[in-house]
């Protein structure tokens, strides 16, 4: 279980979606916080045009979360995406998989109040998507924005 870091204080949707996580949004960053935890699969693949050139996928997984990353073949590092499918990893502001719906909703000020089974928030950087299942929350799904 995800240690908690600090209080679980209100926060606003584009507060959660700046930093979701209690650790930046980095390979370093997940290493050093929860490395042991999470096994690696990579993905290859080759670029067009670029001779040997080949990006790489990393999908750090661990139960049902996981965490996608990209790297292009300069180096260059970015999150793609992640899923949050078990109380292991615990989101900012002590959100976890399996808390009651109106205490998230409590968490976040304005958090969308409605009754669908699926709830997404966004603004300019990533996307959020939660998942509740008989008024608990049983996933999230952030995702990072490309242009």
């Amino acid at each position: 279980m995800a240690e908690r870091h600090r209080p679980c204080t209100t926060l606003t949707t584009d507060e959660f979606l700046d930093r979701p996580f209690y650790f930046d949004l980095s390979v370093d960053s997940l290493m050093s916080t929860h490395g042991r935890r999470f096994d690696l699969t990579r993905y290859l693949r080759r670029v067009d045009g670029k001779q040997g050139a080949k990006d790489t996928i990393y999908r750090y997984h661990h139960k049902n979360t996981s965490l996608v990353f990209y790297t292009t073949p300069n180096g260059s590092v970015s999150f793609l995406t992640s899923k949050v499918g078990d109380p292991s990893l615990e989101l900012r502001n002590c959100i976890r998989i399996g808390m009651p719906r109106v205490r998230l909703e409590e968490r976040m000020t304005d958090f969308p109040s409605d009754f669908r089974d699926t709830v997404t928030i966004q603004n300019n950087l990533r996307q959020a998507a939660f998942i509740f299942e008989k008024s608990r929350l049983k996933e999230v799904f952030i995702n990072n924005y490309f242009r």
